[in-house]
């Protein structure tokens, strides 16, 4: 039985994907995949009179054998010839390339505090979404690249969510979790390349931790795995660590938008959507600098232990003083 290390072992074209509940694992043009327990594989084997040299294993997920055997004799897998709509993640890889997983998203529900910013980040989105033939008619490729950067705890991945959800249909959409999994990218160029693609990146300063990974950053934003129809929306809560060539170059990330800890009119309305009847202008002041996620934490806090909201803010910035005198000298507020 013959065990693949690299992907390059197995040198077919892509021509689609497997499902397997879901995972949607890339397929070559002369590989039937299967994704089995032991106790499944020996079934089939017994079924179909067939022997263990009949299969080649080529991974695991979630410890379920990863096998590849003849279609002359079983020819049973459902093949996509592109993904069904959804928003997926890239997860590992393996020799026929990269496994992607229906996204599992959970979130609170989306409080628009500041509707300029979605606003007009929608309006951005829509304008690249629907005119890849002016690109093409001034022979350029249809891509871009969004950056939203600013201290944590602000929501900039549930406005990308927000605004991506409307766009579900229209558009492959892939995050990736990864930077291991940017190389492996161009196998699904020409398979997804009916309709525009949708990159997500979180914490774009995790994806050049080595001169490996940046350069393979580089040639997916700007080079030669760069994809006609691709827009690509990233987040960073530290753009101090992010080089120049990267976020200084249009065509790479051609818009840069920062989203701030919220101002007092946004922590107003913030805060009503909770507790409309303990808002103050004392609060609003007290929680000055404040993130959204801290000011969400003011509100559950208030109405779980039926509290002042006042207490609550003088508590937590306890607990910050406390944080950076004992853990580090972390320049994030709370």
């Amino acid at each position: 039985m013959r065990i693949y290390e690299d992907k390059r072992d197995l040198t077919s074209k892509i021509k689609g994907f497997y499902q397997y509940g879901t995972y949607f694992c890339m397929q070559k043009v002369d590989l039937n995949i299967k994704v089995l327990t032991e106790e499944e594989l020996q079934a089939l084997i017994q079924k179909e009179n067939l022997t263990i040299h009949d299969f080649e294993v080529l991974g695991t997920i979630n410890n379920k054998a990863i096998i590849s055997y003849d279609l002359k004799n079983l020819n049973e897998s459902v093949l996509f010839q592109t993904l069904p709509s959804n928003i997926y993640q890239t997860k590992q890889i393996h020799p026929f390339g990269l496994i992607l997983e229906k996204a599992n998203i959970v979130s609170d529900q989306y409080i628009d505090i500041s509707n300029s910013i979605i606003t007009d980040l929608y309006r951005d989105i829509q304008l690249f979404i629907e005119n890849r033939e002016k690109y093409h008619s001034l022979n350029l490729l249809h891509k871009r690249g969004v950056l939203l950067y600013g201290s944590a705890g602000n929501g900039k991945t549930k406005i990308i969510l927000e605004v991506i959800r409307q766009y579900v249909e229209k558009c492959n959409i892939i995050q990736i979790t990864s930077p291991s999994h940017l190389e492996y990218l161009s196998d699904l160029r020409e398979l997804l390349s009916s309709k525009p693609t949708i990159f997500i990146i979180e914490e774009l300063s995790y994806f050049i931790t080595n001169l490996e990974f940046n350069s393979e950053l580089l040639l997916f934003l700007d080079g030669e795995n760069s994809w006609d129809g691709m827009l690509v929306l990233a987040t960073t809560n530290y753009p101090e660590k992010l080089p120049l060539n990267i976020i200084n170059r249009p065509s790479r990330f051609d818009r840069i938008i920062q989203i701030e800890n919220p101002t007092p009119i946004m922590r107003e309305k913030y805060l009503s959507a909770f507790i409309p009847k303990q808002i103050t202008n004392r609060l609003i002041n007290e929680t000055t600098n404040f993130s959204i996620a801290s000011l969400k934490e003011v509100c559950i806090q208030a109405i779980l232990r039926n509290a002042d909201p006042l207490q609550i803010v003088r508590e937590m910035k306890e607990q910050a003083s406390l944080a950076k005198k004992f853990f580090g000298n972390n320049s994030e507020y709370i």
